[in-house]
């Protein structure tokens, strides 16, 4: 079973493009399968696409519309917490929690 898009990625993922100065009146998000024809609201049925595009595809699959994506959408990888932990300072009481 997919798991569902959380609603917050959406505005992380409105901030990481603003970092990019980006202009969110031409970038949005994209139903693959649009929701008026059962898509969900999951990592591999979302895709960024030009607002005209996603426009012009309307309530229709992207083959439907002469579209191809570039990349199948998938989820994120997911990682433990203990693999973004370090131990920079050589603490040896950390090794004991830490994979080095």
């Amino acid at each position: 079973m997919a798991k569902r898009f959380p609603e917050s990625i959406e505005v992380f993922a409105h901030k990481v493009l603003l970092n990019r100065s980006l202009n969110f009146a031409v970038v949005g998000l994209d139903h693959v399968v649009p929701r008026s024809r059962g898509g969900a609201d999951t990592w591999e049925n979302l895709v960024w696409s030009a607002k005209d595009v996603n426009q012009r595809k309307a309530d229709r699959l992207p083959h439907e519309a002469g579209l191809r994506l570039l990349a199948v959408p998938r989820a994120p990888k997911e990682l433990p917490v203990s693999a973004l932990l370090r131990n920079a300072h050589g603490v040896a009481e950390w090794k004991l929690f830490l994979n080095e």
